[in-house]
């Protein structure tokens, strides 16, 4: 039998303002699969604060499970150091 190989896969957001860059890793996932499918699925400004926030087809806690998870991140709620803050989410389970 073969080895399982690890991969570890992360998102960073980047946001540049007068000349400042901002940084902000969304979340670091293991996968011991072939890929890991992430994609962005809405953009816009749900809390109405003037900047951007996201739902994101996010890995599906805890172990990279047969299912789909959702992600939605505000930015209402980051913390100081922050651009956004993954604050609910949802998983369907199933092929």
């Amino acid at each position: 039998m073969g080895e399982i190989l690890r991969r570890d896969y992360s998102i960073h957001l980047n946001y540049k303002s007068n000349k400042k860059l901002t940084t902000q890793e969304l979340f670091l996932f293991p996968c011991y699969g072939e890929e890991l499918l992430i994609s962005l699925i809405w953009a816009g400004d749900l809390d109405n604060d003037g900047k951007t926030d996201f739902i994101i087809q996010i890995p599906t806690p805890t172990n990279n499970e047969m299912g789909d998870s959702s992600g939605l991140f505000l930015s209402s709620k980051a913390d100081s150091e922050e651009l956004v803050k993954l604050v609910a989410y949802f998983i369907s389970t199933g092929c």
